[in-house]
C-alpha cells in the first residue's frame, strides 16, 4: 500500500545554514530550533537550473514519502493475479463477454497444466510443453455430460491454436498496460490451426428447415423469421440477439458486432416480408428489457443458447443428420452468394469481415463442389476406355 507522510509533517535539512535550503533556487522561510522549513512555491520552469532542482526534489520525495508493496510484474504475481488484472483492462476497453470468456478458458487450461505459477515462469519452453499436453487430451475430456461419438477424438489443431492465442492475449494486454515489464511470449508463435472447411447446408436442406415452423403459431412464426434473417443477412447469432427495433431499417439493420464495431447487414424482400409478419404479432418487451426485435413469449431477450436449441428442434423435425447451428446459416449463405455470381470482395462486405483471407475459406467449398462434380461427370470415366484392374479370385 502507498502511504503518505502526515499532512503537517515538515521536511528538514539539519545541516543547512540559516537562510539557505541547500537546494539551489529554493529559498528558506526561516529557522526554528535549528531546522529549516521549506515553503512550497511554483518553480520557474523557464530557469533550467531551477527546473532540474525541482525534479531532484520530486525524486527525493518519492524515496522519502512512498514505500509500497512489490511492483506489478514481480515474480510472486501469479496467473490468477494476471487474469484478474487483464479482466479489468478488457472490461474498461469494451471487450465483449465472449472475448473475456475465451481468455479465461485458455488461462485456466494452462493453470491445470502448470498450476497457478508466477507470470514470469511461463515462457516459450513451458508453452511448448503445454501444447504437447493438449495434443494428448481428448475433446470434452472428463466432461460429466458429453460422452459418446466425437468425445474421444483428440483436440483439433484449431482448438490448440485458439487456446495458445488466448494465453498470448493475456500477456499482451498486461504488457500494454505496463503491469509486466516485458512480454515473455511476444516472439512465441502459436501452432498453425490447419485448414478447415466450414460446415454448410445445401439449399434444399435450408428450404427443408424453413418449412418446419407452423406459421400459424406466433412462436414458430418468430422462429421462421429468425432463420430467414440469419440466412439472408449472414449475421452472427450474437448480433441477431442484439438487434433492437431502433436498429431495423426497411431492408437492413445496424448492430454492435464483433470487436465492438457498428456493423450493417442487408437483406432482401423475402426476409423483409417474413419480418413484417412476425412484427405484427411480436410481444411487448417485459419491464426493464430493451426493445429487442426477437423476444420470448414472456418478452425476454433471446440468448445464443436459446437460438441454438430452437434450430436443433427444427433440424430434428426435418431429419437432417449433418451439422446444423446458427453459424451454419452464415457459412451456407456466403457459399451460395459465391455460387450466384458474387465475388470474394462482395461476400467479404456482406459478411462484414475485415480481412479477405477470412472470406477465402469459402473458395474451398467451391473446390470441394468441383471435386464432387468431377467424380459424377468425369468424361473419361463415362467412356470406360481405361481397363479396370481385375480382382483376384
Amino acid at each position: 500500500m502507498v502511504e503518505f507522510l502526515p499532512s503537517k509533517q515538515v521536511l528538514t535539512e539539519p545541516s543547512v545554514n540559516p537562510g539557505e535550503t541547500g537546494i539551489k533556487g529554493v529559498p528558506a522561510s526561516g529557522v526554528k530550533g535549528g531546522e529549516e522549513q521549506v515553503e512550497p512555491r511554483d518553480p520557474d520552469l523557464n530557469n533550467p537550473e531551477e527546473h532540474e532542482s525541482v525534479e531532484d526534489i520530486k525524486k527525493a520525495l518519492n524515496r522519502m514519502v512512498y514505500h509500497s508493496e512489490q511492483p506489478p510484474g514481480a515474480p510472486d504475481h501469479t496467473l490468477s493475479w494476471g487474469l484478474t488484472e487483464w479482466r479489468t483492462i478488457a472490461r474498461s476497453d469494451g471487450k465483449s463477454k465472449r472475448t473475456i470468456e475465451w481468455v479465461e478458458a485458455a488461462v485456466r487450461m494452462l493453470q491445470n497444466h502448470l498450476g497457478d505459477v508466477p507470470l514470469s515462469a511461463v515462457g516459450p519452453r513451458e508453452m511448448r510443453r503445454f501444447v504437447i499436453g493438449l495434443r494428448g487430451r481428448r475433446r470434452y475430456q472428463d466432461h460429466p455430460l458429453i460422452q459418446g461419438t466425437g468425445a474421444d477424438k483428440p483436440l483439433s489443431d484449431r482448438t490448440i491454436n485458439n487456446r495458445v492465442r488466448g494465453i498470448k492475449a493475456l500477456y499482451y494486454g498486461l504488457a500494454q498496460a505496463e503491469l509486466i515489464s516485458e512480454n515473455p511470449l511476444r516472439d512465441y508463435r502459436a501452432p498453425k490451426p490447419g485448414e478447415t472447411t466450414p460446415a454448410t447446408l445445401t439449399p434444399e436442406q435450408i428450404k427443408l428447415l424453413l418449412s418446419q415452423p407452423d406459421l400459424k403459431k406466433p412462436e414458430q412464426l418468430r422462429d421462421f423469421a429468425m432463420m430467414a434473417l440469419m440466412y439472408d443477412s449472414k449475421c452472427r447469432v450474437s448480433e441477431l440477439c442484439r438487434i433492437t427495433m431502433g436498429d431495423l431499417e426497411e431492408k437492413s439493420f445496424t448492430v454492435s458486432g464483433k470487436g465492438g464495431r457498428q456493423l450493417t447487414y442487408i437483406f432482401e424482400s423475402d426476409a423483409a416480408r417474413a419480418l413484417a409478419r412476425y412484427r405484427a404479432i411480436r410481444p411487448q418487451p417485459a419491464p426493464g428489457v430493451a426493445d429487442y426485435l426477437f423476444l420470448t413469449q414472456k418478452g425476454r431477450q433471446l440468448t445464443r443458447g436459446r437460438v441454438l436449441a430452437i434450430v436443433k428442434i427444427y433440424q430434428k423435425k426435418a431429419g437432417i443428420t449433418s451439422r446444423v447451428s446458427p453459424h451454419v446459416f452464415r457459412h451456407s449463405s456466403a457459399r451460395d452468394a459465391l455460387r450466384h455470381g458474387a465475388n470474394l470482395e462482395e461476400v467479404r462486405l456482406m459478411l462484414n469481415q475485415r480481412d479477405i483471407k477470412s472470406t477465402q475459406i469459402y473458395t474451398r467449398l467451391e473446390n470441394i463442389d468441383a471435386r464432387k462434380a468431377q467424380a459424377r461427370y468425369s468424361p473419361l470415366n463415362a467412356l470406360g476406355a481405361v481397363p479396370k484392374k481385375k480382382r483376384r479370385t
